[in-house]
């Protein structure tokens, strides 16, 4: 668990590399922090919106699947949203860290089984959102699903 944690911290480094560079994004206020990205990807979880879903990532954003493959939002990501609600996916916000318009948001998904009793997956993600400075909207920008051992 430890392992996979430290590797999925280390590919979001590594796809996050192009933000060093917007070292010059203002710092927000306290009232436009972590809870507007947070409250967008429950609100359209809970509406299994599929196009609010794939609406709220940036034009170049990556994401990694629990599968290891590397999706866009135009190369395959409305397949892998489009797969995870069908199949009952499940997701439960957890720690969001905030810093001068980044925020981190950590979770936990469950993908529904066949019949009652526990899911047929359980995994951790991370996302990477950043707010543009001229719109103020938030964007995922990167983020990594990883299924639990």
């Amino acid at each position: 668990m430890a392992r996979t944690r430290l590797v999925v911290v280390a590919a979001l480094l590594v796809m996050a590399a192009p933000l060093t560079a917007q070292q010059n994004m203002p710092t927000i206020t306290v009232a436009r922090t972590p809870a507007v990205p947070t409250r967008a990807l429950v609100a359209a979880f809970a509406k299994r919106d599929l196009q609010a879903l794939v609406a709220l990532h940036s034009a170049d954003a990556r994401v990694l699947t629990p599968n290891g493959q590397l999706v866009g939002p135009s190369a395959g990501l409305d397949r892998f949203y489009a797969a995870f609600l069908q199949n009952g996916g499940t997701l439960t916000p957890g720690q969001a860290t905030y810093r001068a318009g980044t925020v981190v948001l950590e979770g936990h998904f469950d993908v529904a089984g066949q019949g009652a009793g526990e899911p047929a997956a359980r995994g951790t993600f991370l996302m990477l959102w950043t707010q543009d400075p001229s719109t103020e909207e938030w964007r995922v920008t990167n983020a990594a699903w990883t299924l639990r051992q």
